[in-house]
């Protein structure tokens, strides 16, 4: 079996794996919004509801109200740091899904290029020996005309 063939196989493995890469690529950037998403609608929640409270203090609250009130906002605080906490692990995966499809792409291109030289060199061995050919015969109806 010539060397481009052989590399065929392995060329389409690395096209897979590639296709593979990006495929998580776009799940873990999916991943990402949705942290993100769910992060924005809980700050606006947070600040709707600081809001209710900067009114209701305005108006006038009991201690137990207020009391209430800031518990809610600091378990509210609480959930925004997990959020964040969880919007920065999605970054880092999106990120390691980067590089990811990024050295698959790397590895398909090279093992695609060799494969492309290797085919190159076998045609140009192949239009050697047709040439070579060519002139034995030459020379052979030469010799015997």
């Amino acid at each position: 079996m010539v060397d481009s063939k052989r590399l065929d196989p392995l060329v389409l493995l690395a096209a897979n794996r590639e296709q593979a890469a990006a495929r998580e690529l776009g799940r873990s950037r999916d991943r990402l919004k949705e942290q993100e998403l769910r992060l924005d609608e809980l700050m606006r929640f947070r600040e709707d509801c600081a809001d209710k409270l900067r009114h209701a203090s305005n108006r006038g609250l009991g201690v137990g109200q207020l009391q209430g009130y800031q518990r809610f906002l600091s378990r509210l605080n609480e959930a925004i740091v997990q959020l964040e906490g969880l919007v920065d692990q999605a970054q880092r995966e999106v990120e390691n899904s980067r590089q990811g499809w990024f050295e698959e792409r790397s590895r398909k291109r090279a093992l695609h290029h060799a494969a492309d030289r290797s085919r190159a060199h076998e045609a140009k061995q192949r239009d050697r020996v047709e040439q070579r050919e060519n002139d034995e015969r030459g020379q052979r109806r030469r010799d015997e005309g």
